[in-house]
């Protein structure tokens, strides 16, 4: 029989009482140690008592101060698992450096799980395991939001993860990856080590947002209102309008302004619906006005890390040269001037110098498509790089965040939600379009009354000329980072097009009648060749931007920062020595003169995905409004014309992201 009397236990910093619950588990009370549990006293106590064979899981209740351990029964009895309990308090010391990371942290009032998986502690629960997917569970994902994705974005990076995504209601994280590149162990190293860095001594609760859930609740009601039950109009109405106390109390702030913009229309088309019996109608497009935006962001979220981030993947262990013999290391802890191993099959960890031996290696993940390099003793070599075929020891020469291949996807992702002249433009227009709808739909009132006041208002003027130059510019920056082209500044593009005078500078080593070929057609009017060394180089193009020209000025960089900043477009020729310092806007990895086409060309494309999302938005709704003046069209008519619009929008940047994953154009 288990012992069922309180046993009583001493550690260094009090007692500590240690009780019976039931077969396989035990509780330990103790405020030393478990009402802050981020200390080193409770880690290594939990460290110790883990590595008992028969002990599987602890968790931690940091709000009574009491721990229960979780044993296998089969393989112990209480008496042994008490005895190695007492041994761990004995033997707790605040001086034991910690064996691995481990976030003991509260987090609102869920208990701190940890669980051993092999040798390794982690606070993540393997809730699904398969040879290729895991679900994973933190009650983490669901009190910080923002966490999820930074795991996501972070983890696209790390070779071997093939897909992440997160489910933050569940506080699910699902991970798709390949075993023979990464293990178990080091996917939970690294996520516990994440949220330790990511989250420092501070936890920030975010609340859950359940607008969408409320406005889904009321289409529904909605819907059975209109079609099956009228005498649910008043519930219909009260979730209605609870669901939009948001936008009715910005309406109000707005109103108290003496001004009209999205909140008031918004809190108009909601009264109209009301006041018109059109539940069904106005619910659906509340819903949708909630879906779309949620969804375009999801998207651009999802292609970014597939996209921009994943193809500069590294591993995130590598094996070290200590003391004549190979140890498996995490790269995080290496130190300068450690000297790893690579081999074929293999990807490169970090930035180094070769030492020793000779390989094929694939660079293409840093300078876009070029040649296979045959690297040997004195070569760089950079982190995300393919070993094809040999062997090499290389001597680390910079920290993972501080390789080439970091900094790339650094500068893209910045680029990628930088502020561009297009959403500039959409901002005036969102702030300006509310008034000019509001006279429409006055004019609709005068002469169909409410219903036509309302279909005229009821189309979505605004998903689609906010969320398309972003999700555009994403697009662009995918094509032109896998050809080695680098943009720092978002806006470079679209100012591209406004360029109409190119400075040289003579270090760039280009032939001059060939370039003047590629730039033909190219709405540049005049290219101007400087040497290198002419100190007057600021002064001419602070001259031809006073004469009101656009200059994009080309160099190999050097000490050409200030010269960069002057011009509207600085183009460095030399990225691979200047990514993180000088002041240009666009970096060529690879220098080649059909780059500048490259830019030109992508810059027309993203031009004109915008004016189709314009287009897209236009002309449905500005069909549906004049038939609802000229043909009595129905808010629901018009409702679905917008949308339909918007979906087209959607499914067009869809297929734009699919048309750049090589996934997807390998299997076609």
């Amino acid at each position: 029989m288990p012992l069922r009397k309180k046993k009583e236990t001493e550690n260094p910093e009090g007692g500590v009482f240690v009780s019976h619950l039931k077969l396989g588990k035990l509780a330990i009370r103790s405020k030393a140690l478990f009402s802050k549990p981020d200390n080193r006293l409770c880690l290594h106590f939990v460290q110790k008592i883990l590595q008992a064979a028969e002990v599987h899981q602890i968790e931690i209740y940091p709000v009574h101060a009491r721990a229960i351990v979780n044993y296998d029964k089969a393989r112990s009895n209480e008496s042994n698992i008490v005895k190695k309990i007492s041994y761990a308090l004995r033997n707790s010391s605040r001086k034991v450096s910690m064996k691995q990371p481990l976030f003991l942290r509260q987090v609102g009032f869920h208990a701190i799980r940890i669980v051993r998986y092999g040798k390794v502690l982690s606070t993540w629960e393997v809730v699904h395991s398969m040879p290729q997917r895991l679900h994973l569970r933190h009650p983490l994902l669901g009190q910080v939001r923002s966490l999820a994705s930074r795991i996501e974005q972070e983890m696209a990076g790390v070779y071997g993860i093939d897909e992440i995504k997160s489910d933050f209601t569940a506080s699910i994280l699902i991970v798709r990856y390949d075993r023979s590149r990464i293990a178990l162990s080091e996917i939970l190293l690294w996520l516990e080590e994440f949220i330790m860095a990511a989250l420092g001594n501070r936890i920030e609760s975010e609340g859950q947002d359940f607008s969408l859930a409320l406005k889904t609740v009321s289409l529904g009601i909605a819907t059975f209102t209109q079609f099956a039950f009228p005498a649910l109009k008043p519930v219909s109405a009260a979730f209605m309008l609870s669901s939009n106390l948001d936008t009715i109390t910005g309406a109000l702030k707005q109103i108290y302004e003496k001004k009209i913009e999205k909140e008031a229309l918004d809190w108009i088309l909601v009264f109209l619906a009301l006041l018109t019996d059109s539940y069904f109608s106005g619910a659906l497009m509340i819903w949708l006005q909630e879906v779309w935006p949620k969804l375009f962001a999801k998207m651009g979220h999802h292609y970014h890390k597939k996209l921009l981030i994943a193809p500069r993947q590294f591993p995130l262990t590598t094996e070290v040269l200590t003391n004549g013999k190979l140890n498996k290391t995490f790269i995080t802890s290496i130190d300068a001037d450690s000297t790893v191993c690579v081999r074929a099959g293999m990807v490169l960890p970090i930035d180094g110098l070769v030492l020793e031996g000779t390989a094929i290696v694939d660079e293409s993940s840093i300078f876009g498509p070029s040649e296979l390099r045959e690297k040997k003793r004195g070569d760089r070599v950079f982190a995300s790089s393919s070993i094809l075929d040999g062997q090499l020891f290389v001597r680390i020469v910079h920290r993972k965040s501080e390789t080439v291949a970091a900094k790339i996807s650094s500068t893209v992702s910045g680029a990628a939600g930088s502020e561009l002249p297009s959403v500039s433009d959409t901002a005036f227009l969102i702030k300006n379009i509310a008034p000019a709808v509001l006279i429409a739909g006055g004019i609709g009132f005068i002469l169909g009354g409410p219903q036509a006041a309302q279909a005229i208002m009821r189309p979505d003027y605004l998903t689609g000329p906010v969320h398309v130059p972003q999700l555009s510019l994403l697009q662009a920056l995918v094509n032109l980072t896998r050809k080695g082209i680098i943009i720092r500044r978002g806006d470079a593009l679209e100012n591209l097009l406004r360029v109409d005078t190119i400075v040289v500078s003579g270090d760039v080593g280009i032939d001059r009648e060939k370039f003047q070929q590629y730039t033909k057609n190219k709405q540049v009017s005049d290219v101007i060749y400087v040497d290198a060394g002419d100190a007057s180089k600021n002064a001419l193009i602070e001259s031809l931007r006073k004469q009101g020209k656009k200059v994009a000025y080309l160099s190999s960089c050097g000490a050409d920062g200030d010269i960069f900043k002057q011009a509207d477009i600085g183009i460095c020729f030399d990225g691979l020595s200047s990514l993180d310092h000088d002041g240009a806007h666009i970096f060529f990895m690879n220098p080649s003169i059909d780059h500048v086409t490259r830019l030109f060309d992508e810059a027309k494309e993203h031009s004109k995905r915008i004016a189709a999302g314009y287009r897209y938005t236009i002309i449905p709704n500005f069909f549906g409004s004049s038939g609802a003046l000229l043909a009595n069209f129905p808010p629901i008519f018009n409702v679905i014309l917008s949308n339909l619009g918007i979906l087209a929008i959607y499914g067009s940047a869809l297929h734009g992201f699919r048309h750049c994953d090589p996934a997807v154009a390998g299997r076609k």
